[in-house]
């Protein structure tokens, strides 16, 4: 395991995905965890065997005290809470810092803190929390590959990593930021259908769960076209065909650009 030391401050879901992405990498005892709600973090804390840290002793214990600081705040509040810590931070030390806030750039992120100190920006999803997440990542201008490389290195168990442009990060924010959400309603849809045709809930959802998951998976390892594994099911005249050209009246394909389009743009009004 890792020997660093890592400290959160704003731990909500997606920053408690995070945190346990992490406590598979370096033991919990230097994880240290900041959260204005304490007792939402109580739990986690006990579970992963990390520190909780109050505000008093964050200047200490988490900005001086370790390498990376990872930020699960929302846009609105981050200026201000590195505005605070600023007389706590070490210019002499290469502290650094990972930002999970969506639309915020990193050119803004290090303006807000000393020379010395680098910036990464994350974008996980909540899958995170069981291994199976997304997470976007790209560097800031002062940050070394070695740097780079120790936050993925972290985040690895999380999931599938992958460096997206910072001039695309809204768009990576949109799609598979809040894409879980999206796959929840379809998923919730599809029980809904399968408790309409006679199945029990209980099977309805699982079969629908699985099916969103094997397909998934059959898109990543075969490295098929979407396209193309939605052919190799349709047979001519069949029950799959009749579906998809049901769902191509109702405008599911649509709908999904359209509230992936949506999220996007939500992501760059947060970010101003």
């Amino acid at each position: 395991m890792e020997t660093l030391k890592v400290g959160f401050i704003g731990v909500g879901k997606m920053g408690s995905a995070v945190v346990r992405a992490a406590a598979q990498k370096i033991h919990g005892s230097q994880i240290y965890l900041n959260n204005l709600d304490v007792a939402t973090i109580e739990e986690l804390a006990q579970e992963i065997d990390a520190t909780i840290v109050s505000q008093e002793e964050v200047p200490e214990k988490i900005i001086q005290g370790c390498d990376i600081v990872v930020l699960g705040l929302v846009p609105n509040v981050l200026s201000k809470v590195l505005n605070d810590y600023w007389s706590a931070m070490d210019a002499d030390k290469e502290t650094l810092w990972v930002s999970m806030a969506a639309g915020v750039e990193l050119s803004t992120l290090e303006a807000l803190t000393p020379a010395t100190h680098q910036w990464v920006r994350i974008m996980p999803n909540t899958p995170v929390e069981i291994n199976e997440g997304f997470i976007s990542y790209a560097p800031g201008s002062r940050t070394t590959p070695e740097s780079l490389d120790r936050v993925v290195r972290l985040l690895e168990k999380g999931g599938r990593l992958v460096q997206v442009p910072e001039t695309l990060f809204d768009a990576a924010t949109g799609l598979a930021g809040c894409g879980p959400a999206f796959i929840y309603q379809i998923i919730e849809a599809m029980s809904d259908a399968g408790v309409a045709a006679g199945l029990s809930r209980e099977v309805a959802t699982q079969a629908a769960a699985q099916t969103v998951q094997g397909a998934g998976r059959m898109v990543l390892e075969t490295q098929k076209h979407p396209g193309q594994l939605k052919d190799d099911v349709t047979s001519p005249g069949g029950s799959t065909i009749a579906g998809v050209k049901e769902l191509e009246a109702q405008g599911l394909r649509g709908a999904m650009i359209a509230g992936v389009e949506a999220a996007i743009q939500r992501s760059e009004e947060l970010g101003k």
